[in-house]
């Protein structure tokens, strides 16, 4: 045999021992099996075991029950009602327990029931018939009801669910959709039953169980508020919270309306709430009415901050601000404010109001005592809760008036040099400290202290006291002598009259502080030699040698015993030296008019082209122009000022050394006026139109020549030979111009005509030698009333010389 023939021999043994070797296996495994899982084999006993010992447990369970059943009932001496009595018991006591008939179930298994004794009899048997074992209730509102279903042999089942109110038929159950063995029926009606079916599909079997349940009555109580928590702003908040599940919450804010509910989750917070507003809070279903109410006012009852801060304090005062404020429902928009004011030292009820209710949040306490302590409180009503509240300042001393120290120089109080006027002095008194200045002269009495700070009226010599006040308080007094220490001012030393052998002398001396003395005023002195003493500013040197030159000093004394001086150098005439060679312009003479001497000076020289002219700088004679309300007298006056002036000024005339006099304004060469009449194109002067002579500006030539000397100003008033229209939509005035003492201004016054397109006023006017003029002036305000007043006026006249 071939070796591949016993090679597939060999396999052919192999392959049949394998077969038999699998089969034994087999066989073997069978054994085990039936020895495992049969009728008699070891698991199938362990099953049988465990069953029977659950058997004979739930026997025991069930006869225990049933004993204690037996026990209450006896005990009670109650008789026995199998019906009513041993099923609620038994079911109370085992959960799932079944009872049909006389039959129970408990744990699957099934028992004869002897009712009467009770007690359980012959085993029957396990239930294996699907079944709904209960039907719980989980939880119930006043709208829904949940229910969990407990069913037996039930796995992989359909869970069907159906309710209907009580009260109603057959045809009214609604299916209602579940989840595996739980459901929840909701939008129901409160405090109503419902009937519940239950139904279970397990392959060809199917279970049904019903339960009445009723829903739930209104709550109470569930819903809470936190306490309010002001945000600083004016505004609260506060947070609501209900203990009450499947109910929608909501709140409204100022008012219980049946619109305006907003939803809102428990422990949510409502803010922007301002004190009194009143929240409210509901639980509703969605279908039915309202289950539970609450509501909660917003108060706030806290006082506000009050913060009194000061200000400003004097001697007799305390200046305090306040600010209030309230970080709960805010201040009111206009708080009114009590000021109270107290001693330090006194009690609490010693507290005064100064200031009642007021608007202002600031005040200042007046009238206090220097130099001590006080207490402030401030009262503030208040916030928009109406809470008032209040703040102190407490130990605030006023100040001390400080004391004038002696000579007024220095200090509280300080003295200004004396300014002396008309003989008499003046001082001002001035202080930085704010407060008020008192003074009195030449002696201290209480009662003769005066306010200001002008002290006039004062003479050499005399004392001035002072001293600060409040106006309740009063500080140290302190005074200042009134001392002219400024010498006179002889302002001119004038020579006129000078002859061969004398010199006359007018002196113009002036002290504006104390005065000229009233006795031995003047000293006059000839080269050096005291000629004589005396209260005249004239004097007449004689004796004197033919064109010799003399050095002539005046001394002028005031009453403070100053002595103010002056000297000049005069030459006494040479009669063979021309007088109109010395004649030149601002050259001093003496003209010996017809009226008598008069000082000039020299206006106009040769070189003028208008001759050799003089000015007096004295006054002339008296002057009268026109007539009070006289308009046709005044009309003339007026076209005819020119003349009248150059009549006056012609009075003075000395034919000896000139050939006439002029009025100052008038031409220097032609003194006649003009015959040109003035024509006003208002319509209301057409009546008087050519009837007035046009305004004239003769006067500027003078003018302009005395300014040009130095001269314009002789501290006089005086007429011009000149008139002056002025025109307004409204009236005319007429007028005769003069020249203002100070040198600087012409005004048109004089002679005053006026109209005004239906009414004519006029005004006359007097002019007086040396006094001056007092004219009386007619005019018309703005508001058309009549009022006069009076100025000084003086006459002036040019001479000419030949």
């Amino acid at each position: 045999m071939s070796k591949i023939q016993n090679l597939e021999k060999e396999k052919g043994i192999t392959l049949v021992a394998l077969v038999v070797t699998i089969v034994i296996l087999i066989i073997l495994a069978v054994i085990s099996i039936n020895a495992m899982f049969g009728e008699n084999g070891l698991i199938t006993s362990a099953n049988r075991a465990k069953l029977e010992h659950q058997k004979a447990e739930t026997r025991e369970q069930i006869e225990l029950v049933l004993a204690d059943a037996f026990i209450e009932k006896h005990q009670n001496k109650e008789k026995y009602n199998e019906n009513e009595y041993l099923d609620k018991f038994v079911e109370e006591r085992l959960q799932g327990v079944r009872i049909e008939g006389n039959q129970i179930e408990l744990n699957g298994f099934i028992f004869e029931l002897d009712r009467s004794v009770p007690k359980l009899g012959k085993y029957i048997g396990q239930a294996t018939e699907l079944r709904i074992k209960e039907i719980k209730v989980t939880n119930k509102t006043t709208n829904s009801i949940s229910i969990e279903v407990i069913a037996l042999r039930a796995e992989g089942g359909k869970y069907t669910y159906y309710i209907k109110k009580n009260s109603e038929g057959e045809e009214s159950w609604k299916e209602t959709k579940g989840s595996d063995n739980t459901c929840t029926f909701n939008n129901l009606e409160t405090n109503e039953i419902y009937n519940i079916r239950v139904r279970v599909e397990v392959k060809n079997e199917t279970a049904q169980k019903e339960i009445n349940v009723q829903t739930g009555e209104m709550l109470e109580g569930t819903i809470k508020f936190t306490e309010g928590e002001w945000q600083g702003d004016g505004t609260a908040k506060v947070t609501i919270s209900t203990t009450a599940d499947g109910y929608t919450l909501q709140y409204q804010i100022g008012a219980r309306e049946e619109v305006g509910w907003k939803n809102i989750s428990s422990g949510e917070e409502i803010t922007g709430l301002t004190h009194g507003q009143t929240v409210y809070g509901r639980l509703v279903d969605g279908i039915n009415e309202i289950k539970d109410e609450a509501s909660f006012t917003i108060k706030d009852e806290t006082n506000p901050i009050v913060t009194v801060t000061k200000e400003t304090i004097t001697t007799n005062s305390i200046a305090v601000s306040v600010e209030a404020q309230d970080n709960e429902s805010g201040m009111k928009e206009d708080p009114t404010y009590t000021y109270y004011i107290k001693k330090t030292s006194e009690g609490e009820n010693a507290y005064q109001a100064k200031a009642t209710d007021i608007a202002s949040s600031s005040y200042k306490f007046t009238g206090l005592a220097q130099e001590t302590s006080y207490d402030i409180k401030v009262e503030v009503n208040g916030d928009k809760a109406l809470n008032k509240g209040t703040g102190t300042l407490l130990s605030q001393t006023t100040n001390k008036i400080g004391g004038a120290e002696d000579g007024l120089v220095t200090g509280n109080i300080v003295a200004s040099n004396p300014t002396w006027s008309n003989e008499t002095a003046s001082i001002t008194l001035s202080t930085s400290t704010g407060l008020t200045i008192q003074y009195q002269v030449g002696g201290i009495a209480e009662g003769n202290w005066k306010t200001g700070t002008s002290v006039t009226g004062l003479n050499h010599n005399d004392t001035v006291y002072a001293r600060l006040t409040d106006g309740t308080n009063y500080g140290d007094y302190a005074s200042v002598d009134i001392r002219d220490e400024i010498a006179p001012v002889v302002s001119n030393v004038a020579t006129g009259e000078i002859t061969e052998n004398s010199i006359a002398v007018i002196v113009s001396a002036s002290d504006n502080e104390s005065g000229l003395a009233t006795s031995n005023t003047y000293k006059y002195y000839l080269n050096g030699t005291l000629k004589t003493t005396s209260t005249s500013n004239t004097f007449n040197f004689t004796e004197l040698s033919v064109g010799t030159s003399y050095t002539i000093k005046v001394e002028a004394y005031d009453n403070a015993g100053k002595k103010g001086e002056k000297s000049v150098t005069a030459s006494t005439i040479n009669p063979t030296y021309p007088i109109e060679s010395k004649l030149k312009e601002g050259d001093y003479v003496i003209y010996p008019s017809s009226q008598g001497d008069l000082a000039c000076r020299v206006l106009y020289d040769n070189s003028s082209g208008y001759g050799v002219q003089i000015i007096t700088s004295e006054c002339v004679k008296d002057l009268v122009l026109g007539t009070d309300e006289d308009f046709n007298g005044n009309k003339t006056v007026y076209n005819d000022v020119v003349s009248i002036l150059n009549n006056e000024a012609s009075a003075y005339n000395n034919s000896t050394y000139s050939t006439r006099a002029r009025c100052v304004g008038s031409h220097p060469t032609s003194t006649s006026d003009t015959t040109i009449y003035y024509k006003s194109y208002y319509s209301y002067m057409a009546p008087y139109n050519e009837q007035f002579k046009i305004e004239d500006e003769n006067y500027e030539k003078d003018l302009t020549k005395m300014n040009s000397l130095g001269i314009r100003n002789i501290d006089k008033i005086y007429w011009l030979a000149s008139r002056d229209i002025q025109s307004h939509s409204g009236s005319t005035s007429f007028n005769a111009l003069y020249f203002e003492s100070d040198g600087n201004r012409i005004w048109p016054f004089g002679l005053n005509i006026v109209y005004d397109g239906g009414t004519i006023h006029a005004g006359s006017y007097y002019a007086r030698p040396s006094t001056g003029v007092h004219s009386k002036i007619w005019y018309k305000n703005n508001r058309r009333r009549w009022k006069n007043t009076w100025n000084s006026i003086y006459s002036r006249s040019i001479i000419k010389m030949i």
